[in-house]
């Protein structure tokens, strides 16, 4: 009976010994997520700002762009009918652009200018 009470006591103590282990091991895991996560937190904190930074200079490029057709367009020297006025400097628009965006361009310009 006394054998059979130490085994019992024996088994109970493993057992404890394996569920604090396991307890150790998963908060070590938890630890180790967190730290990662919070990693990847900074990097995609650091990513976007840079990401908004440099969005926020090609918007100002180009609004600058834009504005500055617009004024081209506008001193054109022909008379102050829109149409007539995109006509005659879509030629010389489209040659600056030196791509085929400019009719695409044109019809923005076109709806400002209207």
């Amino acid at each position: 009976m006394q054998r059979l009470a130490q085994r019992r006591e024996q088994l109970a103590r493993r057992q404890e010994q394996h569920r604090d282990a396991v307890l150790r091991a998963g908060q070590e895991l938890l630890a180790q997520s967190r730290a990662q996560l919070e990693r990847y937190h900074e990097e995609s904190s650091t990513q976007l700002l840079g990401t908004r930074a440099e969005l926020a200079q090609l918007s100002s490029r180009l609004e600058a762009a834009r504005q500055d057709v617009l004024q081209w367009v506008r001193g054109c020297g022909v008379p102050k009918d829109p149409r007539a006025q995109w006509q005659q400097c879509r030629p010389q628009l489209c040659a600056h652009l030196q791509c085929g965006a400019g009719a695409k361009l044109g019809c923005t310009l076109w709806a400002e200018l209207s």
